[in-house]
């Protein structure tokens, strides 16, 4: 499988496994972090190549300005969330990355300078500048990310 040629056609949706066992869709957790707003600054080698953003479609993108995210803990877990709104990060059945309700949310962690989905296991990357999207999969550019206060 490689992600970019299943491109998106309509709106992001979570991967369809996620949360099988439902214990978490019951009701939003109450926000347990500080609500610094931050934004993911992208580079690929050193070099900065823009920041995670967000297409009209809800899926991750690479920007020329960061689209503004905040830590969510729930059960000892750091989730991204977008201030004021229900949308959380997460991934797709095909490592694209997007924002989605609560019930698709995905746990991301930083290891070094890479971000990696607990999902797949895979780090944030991009397959082209042409093509925006932004996946976890590291067959593709694996992106350092820099998690930048705003």
């Amino acid at each position: 499988m490689y992600p970019e040629e299943n491109r998106p056609t309509g709106p992001f949706e979570p991967a369809s496994d996620l949360d099988a066992s439902s214990a978490r869709i019951a009701a939003e957790a109450s926000v347990q972090a500080g609500g610094t707003a931050f934004g993911i600054k992208l580079s690929d080698n050193g070099l900065a190549v823009g920041w995670l953003g967000r297409n009209s479609s809800d899926w991750a993108v690479l920007a020329d300005s960061p689209q503004p995210l905040e830590p969510y803990i729930y059960d000892g877990k750091t989730y991204f969330k977008i201030p004021g709104e229900a949308k959380y990060m997460s991934i797709s059945n095909n490592a694209y990355v997007g924002f989605y309700k609560w019930a698709g949310a995905t746990v991301f962690h930083q290891e070094g300078e890479y971000l990696v989905s607990d999902h797949n296991g895979q780090k944030l990357s991009m397959y082209s500048t042409d093509n925006a999207y932004l996946y976890c999969w590291d067959k593709y550019t694996v992106l350092e990310a820099q998690l930048v206060t705003r």
